[in-house]
């Protein structure tokens, strides 16, 4: 993981395309980009377009500490201080990352191909000035009808290309630069393929307009916009990014919220004073192991639940991630272990009977990454009655994980349990409840 600091000193009083940095190369890597804005969030823009400067940096972690200021605004007649509106817009920066088979054993978010790994590579040889690699328009992949890829304008790669030559760690942050000098890619293409991160900052005008809807909006104009291009090289699950803000350096009186997604208010800023805040973002890389532990009830059902009454039950659980290359889903090798206090009458099994099982199995996930995942789990396992010995059988567990956070997730299941080998036959059930953690 490599985390880049750069540093920013904007003032409003410069024109939207013009940045000043402490740092001079990078300095020379920013090109303007136009954000149309939109009047949703209960705000009216007298300008409802910015023009956004961002470099593009190759890293999984990025953070930008920023200055934003009141610096060269003209004083509101009504009072002394600024509201200034901070909006932060990701784009290509999903939560969940959508997932498809690429090379064996390895998900990518894009499928990579062979004949276009040779086809990137000699572009870029040539753009490095080696001549003695050339490529054609004949060495490129062709695709079928559901994996049209076709270069637009003058542009040698399209989107989908160049996507999967940054994930293949081909196309850096340098040969990128190149790539748009030499036209190898347009700037449309990059900013519609490649992720992005921009802060686009306002002030208000003091004054509230009535839009055709009669609801009263703030009136802002645009001060300034920032941002980077985010270049990450292989497998990853999803982004997290935001703005943070450096308390000490709120002046007294003013105040920094979140009023709505991605979108935070400064208010009171006095004329001149300024802000320090943070621009981070972070891309989300496999976690392809996990643990987790469940704890619940286990439920006696047929003719053992004649015998025996509801009790408790613990399971430990242990996965590894695996995306087949012919199938969707994703699929997790995954191994139980599990034990159930079942509470008895009859001989069969005697009162307070325990049971431990070892199971193993695939794990099939029902849906991509999203904050809520359904499961199905069909395992072998073996069983340990406290007093009978060993016993065969197996288990069909459903299951729904809520994702906490990239690492921590809730875990809701039931499995029902055959112990096929006992006579007669014991089937119980078990409702669990736990946390997963992966790694």
């Amino acid at each position: 993981m490599l985390t880049i600091p750069c540093a920013f000193n904007q003032g409003d009083i410069q024109p939207p395309t013009a940045i000043t940095t402490t740092n001079s190369q990078l300095a020379q890597l920013y090109a303007g980009l136009r954000v149309d804005m939109n009047d949703d969030k209960g705000l009216k823009y007298v300008n409802n377009n910015v023009v956004s400067n961002f470099p593009y940096i190759q890293a999984s972690t990025i953070d930008i500490p920023a200055e934003i200021s009141t610096q060269g605004l003209q004083q509101l007649l009504s009072k002394s201080t600024r509201d200034l509106y901070v909006e932060v817009v990701g784009h290509n920066m999903p939560k969940y990352a959508k997932r498809v088979p690429g090379t064996p054993g390895k998900g990518t978010t894009v499928g990579q191909d062979e004949k276009l790994t040779t086809f990137i590579n000699a572009i870029v040889h040539s753009l490095e000035g080696d001549m003695k690699v050339k490529q054609t328009r004949q060495d490129r992949p062709t695709y079928d009808a559901t994996r049209a890829c076709v270069p637009k304008g003058k542009d040698q790669l399209c989107a989908d290309e160049l996507v999967q030559g940054i994930q293949a760690g081909q196309i850096t942050a340098p040969v990128l630069r190149k790539m748009l000098s030499a036209g190898v890619v347009s700037k449309e293409t990059v900013e519609a393929a490649t992720p992005s991160y921009r802060v686009q900052v306002f002030h208000d005008l003091g004054r509230q307009e009535m839009g055709s809807d009669k609801v009263m909006r703030t009136v802002v104009e645009p001060q300034y916009s920032f941002g980077f291009g985010a270049l990450h090289a292989g497998d990853l699950t999803g982004w997290r990014y935001g703005l943070t803000i450096d308390e000490s350096s709120l002046p007294p009186g003013a105040s920094f919220d979140n009023i709505g997604p991605n979108l935070y208010k400064v208010s009171n800023l006095p004329n001149g004073g300024s802000i320090r805040v943070h621009a981070h973002a972070e891309a989300l890389e496999p976690k392809p192991w996990s643990i987790g532990l469940l704890l619940g009830a286990a439920i006696p059902t047929g003719t053992f639940g004649n015998q025996a009454k509801t009790g408790l039950a613990a399971t430990l659980t242990l996965e590894r991630e695996w995306l087949a290359r012919a199938w969707p889903p994703m699929i997790s090798a995954a191994a139980t272990l599990g034990i159930a206090r079942i509470n008895g009458d009859g001989p069969l099994p005697p009162p307070d009977a325990t049971v431990r099982d070892v199971g193993v199995g695939l794990k099939v996930y029902l849906n991509q990454p999203a904050d809520w995942r359904g499961y199905a789990l069909p395992t072998l396992d073996t069983y340990h009655f406290n007093n009978g010995g060993n016993k065969t059988g197996g288990s069909v567990v459903l299951g729904l994980q809520r994702e906490l956070s990239p690492a921590w997730a809730l875990d809701f299941r039931y499995g029902a349990h055959w112990v096929s080998s006992n006579a007669p036959q014991s089937r119980f059930s078990t409702l669990q409840a736990g946390l997963r953690y992966s790694f």
